[in-house]
């Protein structure tokens, strides 16, 4: 059996010593309703839980209260991580991407799910729709949230912090992290990080926007950052874990006119995997320095300094292309 203390990095609590674990209780008697709203408080809400659970007053918190936010830990996995500092999968070994459906219930669409991300974009096969739109991006300046989620280092937004519109629907920017190397592939080929940007509307529904990079010049927006993500790798070094205040950041970077898209309807590329996501993936590659990746990397747990997820298989779905210079 493995042990929670001697493998908190890997599989997240086990049974021991004849207990139930707190991650172990959510499996049987807990469903995974999706939530959005009030995320910051739940996380909050449920890091006090497992301090309760962990130090041994577990009885002090009811499994009614508890249930009500575990869908903090496994369907919200992708706009903010479980507060007790463990993650539950990995991107190596027995915990790995090819194990995700079998280490939680509620990761059973891992390895079920049929319109799964990220996937490889044939460009020969792609669909040119002449009805897509420019994707309008009205990001502002916001005091967000440096946050290293051991299996990514993110930017959490605070609300009203500006968003995208898609299809006449607005959706708010909740958080940003990279993937080094590259997710999604283009004619198979695999570019050197990743930016997803996650955003989220009203009635719960996630469409996320997708950069690519190859190596090169510095990116001008993770230059930003570089400081604090310094800090970052100090408090993994020192074993602590804190987010750490940024304070007003700019995303004007990110606002740049959108000349080329593809755009489909994917999951959350990590777990819980959770579908019906509609994905962005610019067709602008921008640049980023090998230096830049190795900080972005260096904050992380040790089996996800690569955390990319293998390409899943198109089940019929396809990819369309928006392209301004066709339109005309």
């Amino acid at each position: 059996m493995v042990s929670a203390n001697s493998n908190r990095n890997s599989e997240c609590f086990y049974q021991q010593k004849g207990q139930y674990s707190l991650l172990s209780l959510l499996d049987r008697s807990c469903n995974s309703t999706f939530f959005v709203a009030d995320t910051r408080i739940r996380y909050d809400m449920m890091t006090s839980a497992v301090l309760k659970f962990s130090n041994g007053r577990y009885d002090d918190v009811s499994s009614t209260a508890i249930c009500k936010w575990s869908n903090l830990v496994y369907r919200d996995r992708y706009l903010n991580r479980a507060g007790d500092g463990t993650i539950p999968f990995t991107y190596s070994g027995s915990s790995g991407p090819n194990s995700w459906g079998h280490l939680s219930p509620n990761f059973s669409l891992c390895g079920t799910g049929k319109s799964q991300s990220p996937i490889n974009i044939l460009t020969d096969k792609v669909v040119f729709n002449k009805n897509l739109k420019p994707l309008i991006r009205f990001y502002g300046s916001a005091n967000v949230t440096l946050v290293n989620n051991k299996f990514n280092v993110g930017i959490r937004y605070p609300d009203h912090s500006g968003g995208i519109i898609v299809d006449d629907k607005a959706y708010a920017l909740k958080q940003m992290h990279w993937h080094a190397p590259a997710e999604h592939r283009i004619d198979g080929k695999r570019h050197a990080a990743e930016l997803h940007l996650v955003h989220v509307s009203e009635d719960g529904n996630v469409t996320v926007v997708a950069i690519l990079f190859e190596f090169g010049k510095p990116d001008p927006l993770v230059d930003k950052i570089q400081t604090k993500l310094n800090e970052l790798e100090y408090e993994v070094k020192i074993h602590e874990d804190l987010p750490i205040t940024f304070g007003p950041f700019h995303s004007t970077e990110l606002r740049k006119k959108t000349h080329k898209y593809y755009r489909y309807v994917g999951s959350f590329s990590t777990p819980p995997c959770t579908e019906n996501v509609i994905w962005h993936i610019l067709g602008k590659v921008r640049t980023i320095s090998r230096k830049q990746v190795e900080a972005l990397r260096a904050p992380l747990d040790w089996s996800c300094k690569s955390n990319a997820r293998p390409c899943q298989l198109l089940n019929g779905r396809h990819v369309e292309l928006y392209d301004e210079q066709s339109k005309t």
